[in-house]
C-alpha cells in the first residue's frame, strides 16, 4: 500500500497546481477588467505570451475560465489525498484502495486539457503561457505519482464506491468556490458586470453599420504582413493613459491572429503644438514624442519603431524630452540627423497628416481603433475587439 509520504507529496504538488490555477485566474480576470497596464512577468516575447493566451477565446470553457476548471480539478485531488492520508493512518485498507483508484482516474482526466491546450497553444495561437506549462508539468507528474500509488496498492482501475459523504460535500464546496471566484476577482478589479455574448453582438453589429473609410497606410509603421486580410489602424497619443493600456492590450489580442492581421499606427496627439483641432497643450509632450517616433521610423525603419513606441508608453508617466531623445539615439542615430529630423517641417507635416485624416473620419479622442476602415467603439474590451476581427 501507499506510504504516508506518498500522499503528502501528492497533496503538496496538487496544492501547487491549485495555486498556479488561482494566479492564472486572477491574472485573466484582472486584465479583462482593466486592460493591460503593463506586460505581465510571464511574457518573454511573441512565442511566450501569457497575456495573449489569457485574451484568447480558448481561455474559457462553457463561459467559465479554464483556470477555474483547473481549480476544480486540483480541489478533487487535494481532498482525495487528504482522505487517503486519514484512511492510511486509520489502517482502512479497503477505503484506501478505493481512494487510489479515484486519484489515478481523476489525474488521468487532467491529461485531456493538457493535450488539447498544448495543441491550441503551439498550433493555433502560436504562443504559450508559462503558467499553463506549469499546469501541464504538475498534471503529468500527478498522473505518474497516482499511478505509482495505485500500482503499489494493487487497486482496481475503476473505483468501486463513492468517497465518504464528508469528502463529497467538501469537493462540492470547493467546486462552488472555484466557479464563484471569477466573479469575485472581476469585481475586485473593478469590472461590475461580465460582457455577455448579447452585448458583444450589439457592438459587432454597431461596428458593421459604421461607414467604411479608405485609410492611407503606406507612409505609416506597419506590423504584420501587408497582404493580411484584416487591417487594424490605431490613432494614438503617447501621453494618453487609455492609449497606454491599449498599447499593451492590442498586441496581446492581435497575437492570436498572427499572419492574418496587419496593425498600422497613426499619430493623433492632443497637443496644440501640432494638432490644429486642439486649443491647448493637454498633453504637452505628445507632439514631440510623435515627431521623435516618426524620425525613428523614417531613419531606422519599421523594425526599430515598434520597440521604441513600446518604450515610450512604458515610461508614459515620467516621459521627458531628454528621455525621448536619449532612447532614440541609443538606436544608432547621430545627434545631428536626429535633431534635424525632429525639427524639420516634413516631420511636422507627417504628424499633421495623420491628425487631419483622423479628424476627417471622425476621430474625437484617443485611442481610436478602425478595423478594415470602420470605427470600432469599445475596442479596449478584448472580447469585442477579438469578435470583430474574427468577423472580418
Amino acid at each position: 500500500m501507499g506510504k504516508s509520504r506518498d500522499y503528502v507529496i501528492g497533496f503538496v504538488v496538487s496544492l501547487l497546481g491549485f495555486i498556479d490555477a488561482l494566479y492564472t485566474l486572477w491574472h485573466r480576470q484582472n486584465i479583462f477588467a482593466k486592460g493591460l497596464q503593463e506586460s505581465s512577468f510571464c511574457n518573454f516575447g511573441e512565442n511566450a505570451n501569457c497575456d495573449a493566451v489569457a485574451f484568447s477565446k480558448y481561455s474559457s470553457l462553457f463561459g467559465v475560465p479554464t483556470s477555474a476548471w483547473g481549480l476544480v480539478f486540483f480541489s478533487a485531488l487535494i481532498i482525495l489525498f487528504i482522505a487517503a492520508l486519514i484512511s492510511h493512518a486509520d489502517k482502512k485498507e479497503k477505503e484506501l484502495k478505493n481512494y487510489h483508484s479515484w486519484l489515478f482516474s481523476i489525474s488521468l482526466i487532467g491529461l485531456i486539457p493538457v493535450f488539447a491546450y498544448s495543441y491550441i497553444s503551439f498550433f493555433v495561437l502560436n504562443t504559450f503561457c508559462i503558467m499553463c506549462v506549469a499546469f501541464y508539468i504538475i498534471t503529468a507528474f500527478l498522473v505518474f505519482w497516482t499511478w505509482k500509488i495505485w500500482r503499489s496498492g494493487q487497486s482496481s482501475f475503476v473505483p468501486k464506491t463513492f468517497p465518504a459523504t464528508t469528502w463529497i460535500l467538501s469537493f462540492a464546496a470547493m467546486t462552488a468556490l472555484s466557479l464563484f471566484l471569477p466573479q469575485v476577482f472581476q469585481r475586485a478589479a473593478g469590472q461590475k458586470k461580465k460582457i455577455g455574448s448579447k452585448q458583444i453582438s450589439i457592438y459587432v453589429n454597431d461596428y458593421k453599420q459604421n461607414k467604411q473609410h479608405d485609410l492611407s497606410i503606406d507612409q505609416s509603421p506597419i506590423s504584420g504582413p501587408k497582404s493580411a486580410p484584416v487591417t487594424v489602424v490605431e490613432y494614438s497619443d503617447f501621453q494618453c493613459p487609455y492609449c497606454g493600456v491599449m498599447s499593451q492590450t492590442l498586441p496581446a489580442v492581435l497575437q492570436q491572429f498572427k499572419g492574418k492581421v496587419k496593425f498600422v499606427y497613426k499619430y493623433f496627439p492632443l497637443d496644440s503644438a501640432c494638432n490644429p483641432f486642439v486649443n491647448n497643450a493637454m498633453h504637452p509632450l505628445a507632439c514631440y514624442a510623435a515627431k521623435a517616433s516618426h524620425c525613428v521610423f523614417k531613419l531606422k525603419g519599421n523594425q526599430e519603431f515598434w520597440p521604441y513606441k513600446k518604450l515610450l508608453f512604458k515610461h508614459q508617466n515620467d516621459l521627458s524630452r531628454p528621455f525621448i531623445d536619449e532612447e532614440a539615439m541609443k538606436l544608432g542615430l547621430s545627434k545631428e540627423e536626429y535633431d534635424s529630423c525632429v525639427k524639420s517641417s516634413e516631420t511636422h507635416d507627417s504628424v499633421v497628416r495623420d491628425i487631419k485624416e483622423g479628424q476627417r473620419i471622425g476621430v474625437s479622442g484617443t485611442p481610436a481603433i478602425y478595423v478594415n476602415g470602420r470605427q470600432l467603439r469599445a475596442a479596449m474590451i478584448p472580447e469585442i475587439l477579438r469578435s470583430v476581427i474574427e468577423s472580418e
